[in-house]
């Protein structure tokens, strides 16, 4: 796994290296595609043009926006145990077994 974040990290330094030049056009795609715009913007104008397209566009916006937080749930939750070494180790705490409730009771009178 650290061969596959350490990549990572060598194509955003890459990407931000040569790609300077582009950042206003970049920025402009980000802020459009931005989950906000979806539903502000980019919905009521295909709704308008068609509302086949337009009842699509917010599908498409509504199930990325929950696919996106999925997967940077899983991966911080993979991260989180990559790093601190408990990878294939149980994480979970202990159970405490569940007396039955006739044996709380003969417990709470002899007590």
């Amino acid at each position: 796994m650290e061969a596959v974040y350490t990549q990572g990290i060598w194509i955003a330094e890459y990407l931000q290296q040569r790609t300077q030049d582009l950042e206003h056009f970049w920025l402009t795609i980000t802020h459009i595609g931005d989950p906000k715009a979806a539903f502000l913007l980019v919905f009521p104008l295909t709704y308008f043009v068609c509302k086949r397209a337009g009842v699509a566009v917010l599908w498409v916006a509504a199930l990325s926006e929950w696919l996106n937080l999925v997967f940077k749930w899983e991966s911080i939750r993979t991260r989180n145990d990559y790093r601190s070494g408990l990878v294939g180790r149980s994480v979970l705490p202990q159970l405490v077994p569940v007396l039955p409730h006739s044996q709380v009771i003969k417990m709470n009178k002899v007590c």
